[in-house]
């Protein structure tokens, strides 16, 4: 039998995608930023020895897409160092610094020598596990992680969207059900673009991993994946080669699929079935309810924005959240202002989004254009999560902006081979 042949560049991805995790649970517990700043510590310590003990040069040379958001996350520091000299006490430096600017410097360094492939490879195959658990949570009605869950914030949430809320959205350790939904959404687009050979397998983490998005009842990523399919389809028919046109088979048999799967379910568990289509019913349905409401009032925010310096260049870090508690706008609503581009207008103003639609039109290209399948799917990971923050922040220490980051700093890295 032949042994299994693990590289450097392969355990170097178990790593990345083990701190990932580490960070996850970490974001359920009440964590000081020293011990964040001490991960990405460990992660760049481990990037020069690896840079000075096995290679004699590497090159750090930026992408685009890299060096437009490195220009983003540097700008987003600038703006707030310079609003908090101004006099604003809401802005928190640290927090911007060890979540921004060195968790960006620590993960470009060690993803120089890690495989965006197997990244996808490892994400794919860590969901398809999680989609077995969120079946089982789903069946047994017992949430299996509620004893990680140790800060005020993760238990009120537990306590929001648990069983015993009578608002029950799947949720398993990534704290918000909003953000299981959008990591499953891009397990979705991995399966997908690099499926199992298995085709039983396939269309079964393919099924449960519907169930378990539709679970979550997070409309945000309901309409991430829809989109991400349609620009899919878009570049397919674009860009016909046989390439292309494999991944056009491919795309329509995915959603064949699921149709067939569906139609299973209906016939075969019919309870089931009928629990799908009350959360449907009940989540699209729900166009008026407080939160898309508060999401609307929100905008009025903008006002606060009243000076030139302020629509230029923004209030800094927390600016638009500190406006919401001092104003709120929608029944006393507070808890989030639920738009990442309205946050980042406040926080950083007419030129931060400017930067930011420099990065997000780079991806685009990168999407549209490449030809390695990895940046591909990554690309498009990158895109779903910018579509699904229309409806809630992810600029922030998350596991969804963890992902981003690392998720960013792969595309340069070694893509292994191109999927067949």
């Amino acid at each position: 039998m032949e042994r299994m042949r693990i590289t450097k560049s392969t355990l170097a991805t178990y790593v990345l995608f083990l701190v990932w995790f580490i960070l996850i649970i970490l974001n359920l517990k009440d964590t000081d930023s020293v011990i964040f700043l001490c991960i990405w510590g460990i992660l760049i310590s481990i990037g020069i020895v690896y840079i000075s003990c096995i290679r004699s040069k590497l090159e750090l040379r930026l992408s685009k897409i890299q060096f437009w958001w490195l220009i983003f996350v540097v700008y987003s520091f600038i703006v707030s160092f310079i609003n908090q000299k101004l006099g604003s006490n809401y802005i928190n430096l640290s927090r911007n610094i060890v979540s921004f600017f060195i968790a960006f410097l620590a993960l470009y360094i060690f993803t120089r020598f890690c495989n965006s492939l197997k990244f996808i490879e490892i994400y794919r195959d860590f969901f398809a596990f999680c989609s077995i658990l969120g079946i089982i949570e789903i069946i047994t009605k017992r949430s299996l992680f509620v004893n990680w869950m140790t800060s005020s914030n993760s238990i009120e949430l537990f306590n929001t969207f648990g069983f015993n809320s009578g608002l029950y959205r799947v949720t398993l350790f990534f704290y918000h059900p909003i953000y299981y939904g959008i990591l499953l959404t891009i397990f979705l687009i991995f399966i997908m673009l690099k499926p199992y050979k298995s085709k039983v397998l396939q269309y079964l983490f393919v099924f449960l991993g519907i169930i378990n998005l539709i679970y979550t009842q997070s409309r945000s990523s309901w309409i991430a994946l829809a989109c991400c399919l349609l620009f899919l389809l878009l570049r397919n028919f674009k860009q016909v080669n046989k390439i292309q046109i494999n991944l056009l088979i491919r795309s329509f048999c995915f959603i064949i699929g699921i149709i067939l799967a569906l139609f299973i379910v209906i016939n075969l568990f019919p309870q089931l079935t009928s629990n799908l289509l009350n959360i449907f019913s009940s989540r699209i349905g729900e166009v008026t309810n407080n939160t898309t409401n508060a999401r609307t009032a929100n905008w009025a925010l903008v006002q606060y924005s009243n000076t030139i310096f302020l629509k230029l260049f923004g209030g800094g870090d927390g600016f638009a959240t500190t406006m919401l508690h001092l104003h709120p706008q929608f029944m006393g609503w507070t808890q989030a202002v639920d738009n990442q581009y309205l946050t980042f207008y406040m926080d950083y103003g007419i030129l931060g989004i400017a930067l930011f639609l420099m990065f997000i039109l780079n991806i685009f290209k990168t999407f549209m254009s490449t030809e390695d399948k990895s940046k591909l799917a990554i690309s498009l990971a990158i895109m779903a999560i910018f579509i699904s923050a229309f409806f809630y922040e992810v600029y922030f220490q998350n596991e969804v902006n963890n992902l981003l980051f690392i998720l960013i700093c792969l595309l340069n890295s070694n893509s292994g081979k191109v999927f067949k």
